[in-house]
C-alpha cells in the first residue's frame, strides 16, 4: 500500500505559456507528461494545461495508458484485449526467443537510453510482472508513426562532435602532480636447458 499526498507544484514554465486550470473534469483523472504537454485525462476528455490550446486535438484520443510526443505530434499508446495499440493500430511485441509478450501495463518514455533505445522506449510489464524494454523506433515503425519519442528533459547540444571539448576535460585533471614511475631494468629470462 502506498500513501497519497496532495501538493502544490509550480513548474518552471516559459513566459507566454501560462498554466491553464482544467475545470469541469469529472471522474477518475490521470496525468501524462511529455516534452511540451502536461495532460489531464478523465477517460473521455484530454486537457493540456501547458499547451497553446486547452484541449488536445481530435487525432489524440483520451483514455490511453500513455502518450509519446514526436516531431509529428502526440501519439496515444494503450492496451486493448491484451495487445499494445499505438495510434489505434495493433502492434505485436515479441521477445528475443520469439515468444509473444502480452502487456499488462506500460510506460512510454522519450529520450536517448542508448543502444537500440536511443529514440525512446516503452517499458512493458507482462501478465507475469516481468519487465521488457521495447525500442520506440521498432514500435513506431510497426504502427507507421514518427520513430523518435522526444525526451522530457532538455538535452544539451554538443554540435556534430562526440568528442569532449578541452574545457570539459579541465575538471578531470588532478589537483596535484602525480608521482612519476621509476625506470627499472627487467631481469633477463632464464637460459639453458632448465627453461
Amino acid at each position: 500500500r502506498g500513501r497519497v499526498a496532495r501538493v502544490d507544484v509550480s513548474p518552471d514554465v516559459p513566459q507566454g505559456r501560462p498554466i491553464r486550470i482544467a475545470d469541469g473534469l469529472e471522474g477518475e483523472q490521470r496525468c501524462h507528461a511529455t516534452k511540451s504537454h502536461l495532460l489531464i485525462d478523465n477517460g473521455s476528455e484530454l486537457v493540456d494545461v501547458l499547451g497553446e490550446e486547452p484541449v488536445v486535438g481530435e487525432g489524440v484520443p483520451s483514455g490511453a495508458v500513455g502518450y509519446a510526443e514526436t516531431a509529428e505530434g502526440l501519439v496515444a499508446v494503450s492496451i486493448e484485449a491484451g495487445q499494445l495499440m499505438v495510434a489505434g493500430k495493433p502492434v505485436q511485441l515479441v521477445n528475443g526467443r520469439g515468444i509473444v509478450i502480452l502487456p499488462a501495463s506500460i510506460l512510454v518514455e522519450g529520450g536517448n537510453f542508448g543502444g537500440i533505445l536511443r529514440d525512446g522506449m516503452v517499458a512493458v510489464l507482462d501478465e507475469n510482472q516481468k519487465l521488457h524494454l521495447a525500442p520506440w523506433s521498432g514500435i513506431a515503425n510497426a504502427a507507421g508513426v514518427a520513430r523518435e519519442a522526444l525526451s522530457r528533459r532538455d538535452e544539451p547540444d554538443y554540435g556534430n562532435s562526440d568528442l569532449a571539448v578541452e574545457e570539459d576535460l579541465d575538471a578531470l585533471k588532478p589537483q596535484r602532480e602525480l608521482e612519476g614511475f621509476e625506470e627499472t631494468e627487467l631481469p633477463q629470462p632464464p637460459s639453458g636447458p632448465d627453461r
